[in-house]
């Protein structure tokens, strides 16, 4: 053929791809299903990206609360005792000083925590900013959690759609064989 199209050959397989097989050997339906099939892809691909964060929200909700344990932990019985921060081990395994793991991640806490025994009201303090960080995590992956139940509709509506014209595509298929005997 003059337009160089591969006839018998997928469009992936003939170098075209998709665009390169419009006005050749390939029905509509099939063309549908092709595209409808890269959608579904694609869809897998963001699927897998959200359910990755949600995870990581997951992972870093349980080390804070890992660290509200120690901290309650190590929390002054009165106003006048004072007391370290301690260590935190996290959900990965490792074992970091609790101060770090606070400024790593955003969570306020007076800085003298990192050399110095802190008193009761500083360390009520931490734990209050702490469950503050435990709470927007828990409202970002509430919502993370309905843009992913979205994202899984969204998935199986485009595997609907390609089975669907898959099927069609088969009927035609054979209702033309059977109209040609």
């Amino acid at each position: 053929m003059s337009d160089g199209i591969n006839v018998g050959k997928s469009p992936y397989e003939s170098g075209k791809g998709v665009a390169g097989v419009m006005g050749a050997h390939v029905s509509a339906t099939r063309l549908l299903f092709l595209v409808s099939l890269a959608r579904l892809q694609l869809t897998e691909g963001m699927l897998g990206d959200k359910v990755e964060d949600q995870q990581q929200k997951l992972d870093k909700m349980e080390d804070i609360r890992a660290a509200l344990a120690v901290l309650r932990a190590n929390c002054p019985t009165n106003d006048k005792d004072t007391n370290n921060l301690g260590t935190v081990t996290l959900k990965d395994g490792s074992t970091v000083p609790v101060a770090d793991f606070l400024a790593a991640n955003g969570i306020a806490f007076d800085s003298k925590g990192k050399t110095d025994p802190l008193n009761k009201l500083q360390f009520d303090a931490i734990i209050a900013n702490c469950n503050g960080a435990l709470d927007t995590l828990n409202g970002q992956s509430q919502i993370d959690m309905l843009s992913l139940q979205q994202q899984v509709s969204a998935l199986d509506r485009d595997n609907s759609l390609s089975t669907n014209t898959l099927s069609k595509d088969g009927s035609m298929s054979t209702s033309i064989a059977q109209n040609m005997r």
